[in-house]
């Protein structure tokens, strides 16, 4: 799966996912929020979030999967726990 080069089943798989991706969200900044040192050590540099809020978190999600090209592993994985591509 490239993002640049999306197939319907892609997008099905993506959008399947959605759900557990929003979990997750919701997961980190609860936690970011009760426990930011375990983001961030002490001695790490100051970071500037601005970018970080004018995009969604499913939009980050998939620029990240794109940008190490791990696709074909999140396909893996979707694969061996369940979820399938619809017809």
């Amino acid at each position: 799966m490239q993002f640049g080069k999306f197939t319907g089943a892609d997008l099905r798989l993506f959008l399947r996912l959605v759900g557990v991706f929003q979990r997750e969200e919701k997961e980190l900044i609860d936690l970011v929020r009760e426990e930011p040192e375990k983001l961030l050590g002490p001695d790490a540099v100051s970071v500037y979030w601005c970018g970080f809020y004018e995009k969604p978190f499913i939009e980050h999600l998939a620029a990240l999967v794109g940008a190490l090209d791990l696709g074909d592993t999140v396909k893996e994985f979707t694969d061996v726990n369940g979820v399938e591509d619809a017809p």
